[in-house]
Formats: C-alpha cells, sequence, structure tokens
C-alpha cells in the first residue's frame, strides 16, 4: 500500500481495527455464555422458554439456549431496574 494515498492508509486501518474490535467482542460474548451454560445451569434452562427437540436438564445447556435466555430476560430486569 506504500501507493496509495494517506487517507486511503488510515481508512483501511481503521477497518482492521474495527474487525479487531468486533471480533473480540464475539469472543468475550461466546466466553460469557459458555461461563454461565457451565455456572448457571439450571436457571438457564428456567428461563429459556422455547422448544427444543431434545431438551435435557441434566445436561449443561448450549449457547444458544443461553443466549435465548438471556434475550428473553434481560427486557423484564431493565424494566424493574428503572
Amino acid at each position: 500500500m506504500p501507493c496509495e494515498s494517506a487517507q486511503y492508509r488510515r481508512n483501511v486501518k481503521r477497518k482492521v481495527h474495527a474487525c479487531h474490535v468486533f471480533i473480540q467482542a464475539c469472543q468475550t460474548a461466546q466466553g460469557l455464555s459458555q461461563y454461565l451454560s457451565s455456572t448457571f445451569p439450571a436457571r438457564a434452562w428456567a428461563s429459556f422458554g422455547s422448544w427444543l427437540r431434545t431438551i435435557r436438564p441434566e445436561m449443561p445447556p448450549s449457547e444458544l439456549v443461553v443466549t435465548t435466555a438471556l434475550r428473553q430476560c434481560l427486557p423484564q430486569s431493565a424494566e424493574i431496574n428503572i
């Protein structure tokens, strides 16, 4: 890229930085989901409130179950805190 303008190089660096930040945020969210799944499995299953073909409460819930439970519970907790 040495032949490109300084503005173009800054824009490329900014875009690469944005991609890195997005990937790090996704990894953090996935790690949090895995932590909640392994630490609070009963609460995740209880808050799930949807249908799965195979729900096995004796097994820790998947990341899908945890994220769905969070999506359903967060609006309720936001209303309580207001």
